[in-house]
């Protein structure tokens, strides 16, 4: 048993190590140029070890963007769970948003393209990650419609307000990928926050 333990681990630490090597590739000369020779190099390790864990470079990327994926929502409904308004869960949404990905820039270099329509993936992985992402983003967005059905918000359907956040965070992820201060992104945030009060009163 211990030495089936220890060959666990050991296969775990290797799937990272590749992991952390393609992360840097992609993020670095991006997707869509990066070669499994590339990661390979970065993780010193041999081609044929990585075909050993992963059989190919998409589904080497398809589990970065669906393991930051989830991480990225575990930790923003953790920080919108204690906000007791609707307007406050928004802006949190929206800095955490900002900060998340200010910090995160590798995943974020290689999620922007994705979400942009940059990275091509097979129908089916493609449909395998909608399925993971609308899964893990469910908690995060009953939690918004929660709070606009407590308040009354009526003037606008919470399937459109979902749409125009969108529009929102594609505006910050401009900014993002422009490399735009954070501190003028916040200001950004701030400002259509105040606009959004406005609108509720």
């Amino acid at each position: 048993m211990a030495v089936q333990h220890r060959k666990q681990r050991e296969r775990l630490a290797r799937e990272q190590l590749i992991l952390d090597a393609a992360l840097q590739v992609f993020s670095e000369k991006g997707f869509n140029q990066a070669t499994m020779d590339d990661v390979a190099q970065i993780a010193e390790l041999g081609k044929g070890t990585l075909y050993y864990y992963f059989k190919s470079k998409d589904e080497i990327f398809l589990h970065l963007l669906e393991s930051n994926t989830r991480q990225f929502f575990d930790q923003i409904y953790q920080t919108v769970e204690s906000e007791t308004t609707f307007v406050e869960v928004v802006q949190k949404i929206l800095l955490f948003y900002a900060s998340y990905f200010h910090e995160n820039r590798q995943f974020f270099n290689i999620y922007f393209p994705y979400e942009s329509g940059q990275i091509k993936l097979k129908s089916q992985e493609f449909n395998a990650f909608r399925k993971t992402y609308y899964k893990v983003r469910k908690p995060f967005e009953t939690r918004l419609f929660q709070k606009m059905k407590e308040e009354n918000i009526a003037s606008i359907s919470p399937e459109n307000f979902w749409k125009i956040l969108g529009g929102v965070i594609m505006s910050i992820n401009m900014e993002i990928h422009r490399e735009s201060p954070l501190q003028e992104i916040i200001q950004m945030i701030k400002e259509f926050i105040a606009v959004l009060k406005q609108g509720l009163k």
